[in-house]
């Protein structure tokens, strides 16, 4: 699994995953709207905060379990990933976040 999975399944369980370093993914949802001629279902959106970089574990705790290695080997596989997506965010190309979509500075 990639980090995109990762901050998927998190999303999915949490409605937040905190990515240390770079920001946290939130799901935004919204009610269902009528509208003149017609109603809009309920939705959800998934918002990004770079202001949200102290980690809360989650991430790292979730690869550990998936990958049956240390929690500090799973936050170092973490670190690496993250530090992967800051090059080329910073290469000024976007990065792929599967379902969610991609992000870019």
């Amino acid at each position: 699994m990639l980090l995109s999975d990762y901050i998927e399944q998190a999303l999915v369980k949490h409605d937040c995953a905190i990515v240390p370093g770079l920001g946290g993914f939130v799901v935004q949802r919204e009610s269902a709207r009528i509208l003149e001629d017609k109603v809009l279902p309920p939705h959800s959106t998934v918002g990004f905060n770079p202001l949200l970089t102290h980690t809360d574990g989650q991430l790292a705790a979730d690869i550990m379990r998936d990958k049956e290695i240390s929690y500090k080997e799973a936050d170092a596989l973490l670190n690496e990933w993250v530090n992967e997506w800051q090059r080329v965010l910073e290469a000024g190309r976007a990065v792929d976040v599967g379902k969610i979509g991609t992000l870019q500075r």
